[in-house]
């Protein structure tokens, strides 16, 4: 399973979200700040938004184009989904208020959605 990753005392683990989120605890990183529950729950939030409704339609069209998978009959269709699925991330997500996805600091769901 990719991603996929070990830690050198054999701890292993994978899914993007998982590794993001065990690095952090792990490191006690402020990406990921156990004192803020409600910036945690919004950063799981942006990271689940991203993994169940944008990034299978954008791997739709980019997997295809990558080699990575045969390409989707209806390509006008894939093309406004995923359109469609990037406004309402977009517009649930990038505020004129924030610098960030989460708010007005990096965290990790900004590293999700690089």
């Amino acid at each position: 399973q990719v991603p996929t990753m070990q830690d050198p005392d054999g701890f292993c683990c994978a899914e993007s979200n998982t590794i993001l989120r065990y690095l952090a605890v792990k490191h006690n990183s402020d990406l990921y700040p156990a004192s803020d529950a409600k910036l945690r729950a919004r950063i799981d939030w942006v990271m689940a938004a991203w993994s169940t409704s944008v990034y299978p339609k954008w791997a739709a069209r980019v997997y295809p184009i990558l080699g990575f998978a045969p390409d989707v009959s209806d390509k006008e269709k894939a093309n406004k989904e995923l359109k469609e699925a990037l406004d309402n991330f977009a517009k649930a997500f990038v505020t004129s208020g924030s610098k960030f996805l989460a708010g007005n600091k990096l965290t990790i769901a900004d590293y999700k959605v690089l």
